[in-house]
């Protein structure tokens, strides 16, 4: 589901969405961050932290089903989300400032970047 690029090189290889090894990534700044569901890809680059969140809306045959997964990476007080959303089959783009990313209130979960010259994020075959 998801790569992480550290700042020194190494890699961490994430899982699926209902085992995505988030609280397995290692406490060193990540350069950047590579999510793939489905056909869609986002690479997001040099933002100061990540985060991410997956919504379950049912279980089905024993697994549990994304309704919507979203990255987040913050740049001074601003939160950039790529949110794909399952339900509307399509990759949604939002901001927000820090403290107010998740209804109106602040995330935990939240892992160090390094700040880069400029954060850059790219989505590929966007449908929205």
């Amino acid at each position: 589901m998801y790569k992480i690029t550290y700042e020194d090189g190494t890699i961490f290889d994430g899982g699926i969405p209902y085992t995505s090894k988030w609280n397995e990534i290692e406490d060193k700044p990540i350069k950047k961050i590579e999510y793939v569901l489905g056909n869609h890809k986002i690479e997001m680059v040099d933002y100061e932290m990540y985060n991410h969140m997956v919504c379950y809306e049912a279980i089905i045959d024993g697994q549990k089903m994304a309704s919507k997964v979203i990255l987040m990476g913050l740049d001074g007080d601003n939160v950039t989300f790529i949110i794909f959303n399952n339900k509307k089959k399509c990759i949604e783009q939002q901001t927000s400032k820090l403290g107010r990313e998740y209804n109106n209130g602040l995330t935990t979960g939240w892992k160090k970047g390094i700040k880069g010259k400029k954060c850059v994020f790219s989505l590929y075959e966007q449908n929205c």
